[in-house]
């Protein structure tokens, strides 16, 4: 057993997947006794000789004629002076059983070590969004200046990508597979299937969910909170908690739907979102109507229509200062 722990470690030297640790041990080992440095100098003619095997070669070895053949030997050797070439008859015994172990390390080697997955990176770049189709079929949304990389085969127990910015995404249902988001600031989301958005900006990430459910993990522990639909959560960078709240509307995704939406939706919010979109500013005279809610499932992108619309259902009357910028004056709620 002693023998096939060094064996190990030989083929892992050989293949460059020693750990530090690890070959401090074998030189430990190799540095003890003279008959251990023969083997390893055997085993490298035999692990050289043996990179020629195919990868994809099929070996069905037969392991009893195998045996049968070394014990054969073995008995001749013993029918001998009780040494041949320096080694007794218990270190040729040790010695064919390892070189056996060895054969089938490196052909497991070979055929088994885990391959590595090509990945793919995909940036919006200028464009004010872009659309990703992921290997598994899920929807991506990245905003302007963002990205994102992720596997060109998805592995077999999880879904993974990383993503430095700000994406929507509409992830394909998989029970087996979760789906998860890995952020620039090591952030961790994790999915069956749903819809969300993650932003990322200097003073944090937050995540708005539309349908399904999220875990929001800081460390990868699985112990994170999880945000249900309808609920907006934030990291703050100087923080180790999560705040969830409800989200007041949706409209942190229009960047990905292209317009605003709004069902029962305080004013006071209507008027932010408005705001952030159009890229203008607006003051409302009467601060009473901030609590009035408003409701317009799709709002038209012109913003003077707009905002004709929205004046029209609270009878205010709508001034236009200078550029970018409103007065809504009067009004009453419904």
């Amino acid at each position: 057993m002693q023998y096939q722990v060094f064996i190990s470690l030989l083929v892992k030297r050989f293949n460059g997947d020693i750990t530090a640790e690890e070959l401090a041990h074998l030189n430990e080992w190799l540095e003890a006794d003279q008959e251990h440095r023969q083997i390893a100098t055997s085993y490298q003619s035999i692990w050289d000789n043996a990179q020629d095997l195919s990868p994809r070669e099929e070996l069905n070895p037969d392991v009893d004629a195998a045996f049968d053949k070394v014990m054969l030997q073995i008995e001749t050797t013993a029918r001998k002076p009780k040494t041949v070439f320096g080694f007794a008859y218990g270190q040729l015994a040790r010695m064919a059983a390892a070189i056996a172990f060895l054969l089938c390390a490196v052909w497991g080697y070979n055929n088994w070590k885990t391959p590595e997955v090509a990945t793919a990176t995909v940036s919006a770049e200028q464009l004010d969004k872009k659309e990703v189709t992921l290997p598994d079929g899920t929807k991506v949304w990245l905003r302007k200046g963002s990205q994102i990389t992720y596997p060109q085969i998805f592995d077999k127990d999880l879904r993974c990508v990383t993503l430095d910015g700000e994406a929507y995404f509409e992830v394909t249902f998989d029970k087996q597979r979760h789906f998860c988001v890995i952020t620039k600031s090591g952030e961790r989301l994790e999915v069956l299937g749903t819809s969300f958005n993650v932003k990322q900006t200097e003073k944090g990430t937050s995540l708005l969910v539309k349908t399904g459910k999220v875990r929001f993990d800081l460390d990868g522990s699985k112990n994170g909170q999880v945000v249900a639909a309808g609920k907006n959560a934030f990291h703050e960078k100087s923080s180790n908690d999560i705040s969830v709240s409800p989200a007041p509307s949706f409209n942190e995704m229009a960047w990905q739907s292209g317009y605003l939406e709004f069902i029962n939706v305080p004013l006071k919010q209507v008027i932010a979102d408005f705001e952030s979109y159009f890229n203008i500013k607006i003051q409302l005279e009467n601060q009473q109507l901030l609590q009035c809610e408003y409701t317009s499932p799709k709002v038209s992108n012109d913003i003077k229509q707009a905002l004709a619309s929205f004046c029209d259902t609270y009878h205010l009357q709508l001034i236009n200062p200078a550029p970018n910028q409103y007065l809504l004056k009067g009004g009453t709620c419904l």
